[in-house]
C-alpha cells in the first residue's frame, strides 16, 4: 500500500518490503553522492573541494 506523508514521518519498517527483496536503503546514500558529484562536476567551474562540500551539504539536508 502506498501512502503520502511528510519526510521523516514514514512508519514503514527499515526492513525490505517483501521477503527475498533486497533492501536498497543502505546504498541510497552512495547513489545520491555519486549522482550529485557527477552533476556538480559537469558544471565544470567548481574545485573538487567545493564539489565535495556542496554534496555533503545537500545530503545532510536530504537526510534531515
Amino acid at each position: 500500500m502506498w501512502v503520502t506523508h511528510e519526510p521523516g514521518k514514514c512508519t514503514r519498517s527499515s526492513g525490505s518490503s517483501a521477503p527475498g527483496k533486497p533492501n536498497f536503503e543502505a546504498s541510497k546514500t552512495v547513489v545520491n553522492r555519486q549522482a550529485l558529484t557527477s552533476i556538480l562536476k559537469a558544471k565544470g567551474d567548481l574545485s573538487d573541494d567545493e564539489v565535495q562540500s556542496k554534496v555533503d551539504a545537500m545530503l545532510a539536508v536530504m537526510e534531515s
